[in-house]
């Protein structure tokens, strides 16, 4: 009986060990950056200034290094980074909402939708806007609002955001419409990219423009076993590439300075039915 109890309790021990190790050697987020940029569901936080450090060390080790590949860089020029949290500011002005529990704040998809407009507006149909970035983004979530499609604090859910981004193009005449992508989201978000179309990617918490992608290379020194019984040691390089989508994520402050990087590793590993990638088409 001791003896069936002790095999009991090493293989509860094994099985523990093996799922820390396994976590810690998954466990490669990129976390809060010194920004405020948050994302609460794993899986989903954009690397952003030292943050993308944090991704490499986190994901490889300490000795890593990397730096981009420039000549990997694709960006759509003249895509507007405007910070939500500026937005959030004018909407409860407008709105007199004083009371921290009651403030609109979930707001992402709207700006989302304010970068869009401006974009195709100046730089695809030559449409000429009057209404200021703000404006915009209160008159879009008024009218999202009343038609059900976003709430007043808890976002907008991943099958309501094509809706938002059809009216918002409605509403500016803007001939396009929000199309829901559920698969193939990296190679549909890079070819309308490459055709200068920014697109709204939804990362299940968090709505942003994708606007580009970039390649960063890396490399890092690793200790291997070798030889009879694995008693030898030596040390190794090894090289590699991760690739980014480019994204606007200006939760505190406005400007390109504050593009995040999305890691494309995490669109396999996260893709549960909630991520989609909204392609404005004809």
């Amino acid at each position: 009986m001791k003896k069936y109890n002790f095999l009991v309790f090493l293989t509860f021990c094994i099985i523990f060990i093996s799922s820390v190790f396994s976590i810690s050697k998954t466990n490669y987020k990129c976390g809060m950056s010194s920004e405020g940029i948050y994302h609460t569901r794993p899986g989903n936080e954009l690397c952003k200034g030292k943050n993308v450090e944090k991704f490499f060390v986190e994901k490889y080790n300490k000795t890593v290094t990397f730096s981009e590949d420039t000549s990997q860089r694709v960006c759509i020029e003249g895509v507007e980074n405007y910070s939500q949290l500026n937005m959030n500011r004018y909407i409860n002005n407008k709105k007199n909402i004083a009371d921290n529990y009651k403030k609109i704040d979930a707001t992402c998809t709207m700006v989302a939708c304010v970068e869009l407009v401006n974009y195709y507006a100046k730089h695809v149909y030559n449409i000429e806007i009057e209404d200021t970035p703000e404006e915009m983004c209160l008159a879009i979530w008024n009218k999202c609002y009343s038609k059900g499609f976003t709430t007043k604090n808890h976002g907008t859910r991943s099958g309501m955001v094509n809706n938002c981004v059809s009216k918002a193009f409605d509403m500016y005449g803007i001939p396009r419409h929000g199309n829901t992508e559920w698969f193939y989201l990296l190679r549909k978000t890079k070819n309308s990219i490459d055709k200068n179309q920014p697109v709204l990617l939804d990362l299940v918490d968090h709505s942003t423009v994708a606007k580009g992608y970039t390649t960063y290379k890396y490399s890092y020194s690793k200790t291997v076993k070798y030889g009879f019984l694995n008693i030898k040691r030596k040390t190794v390089t090894v090289e590699g590439t991760e690739n980014f989508l480019i994204v606007n994520d200006g939760w505190l402050y406005d400007g390109p300075e504050y593009e995040s990087l999305f890691p494309v590793s995490y669109i396999g590993s996260t893709l549960d039915g909630m991520q989609i990638c909204l392609t404005p088409s004809d």
